[in-house]
């Protein structure tokens, strides 16, 4: 007798395995991003493919394994396996007789997965919607001028700096908003959980989109860290698409054409450097500050390397904040000791999505760990500050502190919740060399933080425009001040070809 062949007899239902494993996997997928990201975009979805996974936090890793990796194995173990149990595929897995009625109603294996496949794509295509495709084709093929109209070199116009020129010391911190600081947050947490960063914006120079605390919105496609460090440091965006090479190398060019403030203060023979609590090379962060600025490195490894922590040392994203403090403080001390200038910049980790990293130093105050963590890197920062000030290079230094992206965490209710409210990026600057003539009700983003830091240290720029940012401290208005906000937004999530021949 003839061996039975199921996949001969019955191939259309070997394609739809196929078929519904294929839209299964990317259900998982786009279930884990959306659980993971709040308002998650393509771009930004195309640029975290496109990075090497080295660098990534373990933790992110084992909840994208259980959200999809562990769930798609369960179901090609299941397709394979309960085939096998029938003599073929056309046999009743169920049953059901209504009473009063005869007649039987069979759910075969051939239904079910015609049900499966319906309703996986229908959550992918519900999923493409919510990636917004529409404007992805705009993004990638509608081609805007604004840049060419806008965008203004460095090299262009004339930049004065004072004949003393001061150091600065800037200050990322991880998924920092001033949203922490408003009414409706603080109702919800009991009061403000980062009362030092609070006094630091009413006692200093805080930038607000208000009459009070408040920040700069979140330009489109600066939505992470790579991308919020180089608008704030270049005054354009990191422009992310499916055309070109699709996994960079390491050593790749990073936006070529463009200048940042690296270059700039390392022409005025500034000495430089970066530190990170993580990889420097995760998101293309080793890049551009050696590419722009020659920056000297400090990350894991030198941390390593320099005793900091142990040598097999990892947690979180690398080593948490508390050692980052400390081991800054020991290379601005190194810094300083020299006679040209420096420009020393940093960037937090322990307040990274999801819920925040809890260290030694965190206290139970509150019902969110990541209300508890936010409050221990207010403490931290606050005693970092309060060093920095006690030292005899502080008369000469300005200090910016801002956040590099809004919170991305779903999960943190007292944001997430208040979604309908302006959520603004914080910032405070700290001993300016200038006044600003508009320090309150502005309408800016992310990009003005370029010229605006410039201008912070006293320098003079013609025209008060750099890249597509604008000097705050200055009376001009920025450029969502001038054209409307939402006309500047849609013209930035359009392509631009001037951006593709002459920055990237």
């Amino acid at each position: 007798m003839a061996k039975y062949d199921r996949k001969a007899k019955h191939p259309r239902l070997w394609y739809l395995n196929v078929i519904l494993l294929i839209f299964a996997s990317l259900s998982f997928c786009a279930m884990w991003l959306f659980d993971s990201w709040s308002d998650l975009t393509i771009d930004q979805l195309i640029n975290n493919i496109r990075q090497p996974i080295a660098g990534t936090s373990p933790s992110i890793l084992i909840k994208a394994f259980l959200m999809i990796a562990l769930p798609i194995t369960a179901l090609l173990c299941v397709f394979l396996v309960l085939p096998s149990l029938f003599k073929k595929y056309g046999y009743p897995i169920l049953r059901i007789k209504l009473r009063g009625i005869s007649r039987h109603f069979s759910f075969t294996w051939k239904g079910l997965l015609c049900v499966l496949l319906i309703c996986s794509a229908v959550f992918n295509i519900f999923a493409l919607f919510k990636l917004d495709i529409k404007g992805y084709y705009q993004y990638t093929n509608v081609d805007s001028s604004f840049y060419e109209e806008h965008y203004v070199s460095p090299d262009d116009v004339e930049i004065v700096f004072p004949e003393k020129k001061r150091n600065l010391i800037y200050i990322y911190l991880e998924a920092m908003e001033s949203t922490l600081m408003m009414p409706e947050v603080e109702s919800q947490t009991g009061g403000c959980i980062v009362p030092n960063m609070k006094a630091m914006a009413e006692e200093n120079i805080n930038f607000s989109h208000n009459s009070g605390i408040g920040g700069f919105y979140e330009a489109p496609g600066c939505a992470y860290t790579t991308a919020g460090m180089t608008a704030q440091g270049m005054g354009i965006q990191v422009r992310t698409s499916l055309r070109g090479e699709m996994f960079p190398k390491e050593d790749a060019a990073f936006l070529s054409g463009a200048v940042s403030i690296g270059d700039i203060l390392q022409k005025q023979g500034y000495n430089q450097a970066v530190m990170f609590g993580s990889d420097a090379s995760f998101g293309s962060r080793r890049s551009l500050f050696e590419q722009h600025g020659d920056y000297e490195i400090f990350d894991l490894f030198t941390a390593r390397e320099t005793g900091i922590v142990p040598e097999d040392y990892y947690v979180w994203w690398g080593f948490e904040d508390k050692y980052l403090y400390s081991y800054a403080q020991q290379e601005i001390l190194k810094m300083a000791e020299e006679e040209a200038p420096f420009n020393f910049t940093m960037l937090t980790v322990d307040t990274h999505m999801s819920d925040g990293y809890k260290c030694s130093l965190c206290r139970d105050e509150y019902s969110y760990n990541y209300s508890n963590v936010y409050s221990c890197a207010d403490r931290q920062l606050a005693e970092f500050v309060n060093w920095i000030k006690a030292q005899d290079f502080y008369e000469d230094t300005t200090i910016v502190i801002v956040g590099d992206h809004l919170n991305k965490d779903p999960e943190y209710k007292p944001i997430a919740d208040i979604s309908k409210y302006v959520r603004p990026i914080y910032n405070a600057f700290i001993n300016s060399s200038n006044v600003p003539t508009r320090e309150k009700s502005r309408v800016m983003y992310t990009m003005d933080m370029f010229p605006t830091t410039l201008g912070a240290l006293g320098v003079t720029i013609e025209g008060n425009r750099l890249g597509i940012g604008t000097n705050l401290f200055s009376d001009t208005d920025t450029l969502l001040e001038e054209l409307g906000q939402n006309f500047v937004f849609s013209e930035l999530n359009k392509y631009s070809s001037f951006y593709e021949e002459n920055l990237s």
